[in-house]
């Protein structure tokens, strides 16, 4: 953090790293866990919540130059059952600096996006790891599925 940056109008963070997170994945055909996670933050900061103010009350804002995910693991399924799948790195730069400063909720979402991104990639590549040894037509329909999902995901982000 850039100590001084608290007297100014955004705090600015240098680096966040977050190392080895475990994210449960949870989905059903048409929501997930992380999916309403993001639709509720959404909203949350759509709504003009309440949110952390300064003494001149203007929302507290943070710019972070980098954010870094490593070493992520997505549990898809639930308890024992649970199958874990490697989320590749997450590497953010420059977050809300083109704003003047993001609030928390809008940090949080857009790092939230990139984090679901992510699990969906793992999933669609463990699906298409499977799909290899049960056959070429469960490859091909493997293959169908991850289209879907990635036009489902950029839908979702109006992409």
């Amino acid at each position: 953090m850039q100590p001084f940056s608290i007297f100014g109008d955004h705090i600015v963070i240098n680096v966040i790293i977050i190392d080895q997170p475990e994210l449960l994945y949870e989905t059903k055909i048409i929501a997930s866990n992380i999916k309403d996670l993001l639709k509720n933050i959404e909203s949350f900061t759509g709504s003009g919540g309440e949110e952390p103010a300064t003494k001149s009350g203007k929302p507290i804002k943070f710019v972070v130059k980098k954010f870094r995910m490593t070493n992520g693991i997505a549990k898809l399924g639930v308890g024992a059952a649970a199958i874990p799948l490697p989320l590749s790195l997450i590497l953010m730069d420059d977050l809300g600096v083109a704003e003047g400063g993001s609030t928390p909720d809008q940090l949080v979402g857009a790092v939230m996006k990139n984090v679901l991104g992510g699990i969906v990639s793992a999933t669609g590549k463990a699906a298409a790891e499977v799909g290899k040894t049960v056959g070429a037509s469960t490859t091909e329909a493997v293959g169908n599925a991850a289209k879907k999902t990635g036009a489902g995901i950029k839908k979702l982000f109006g992409k």
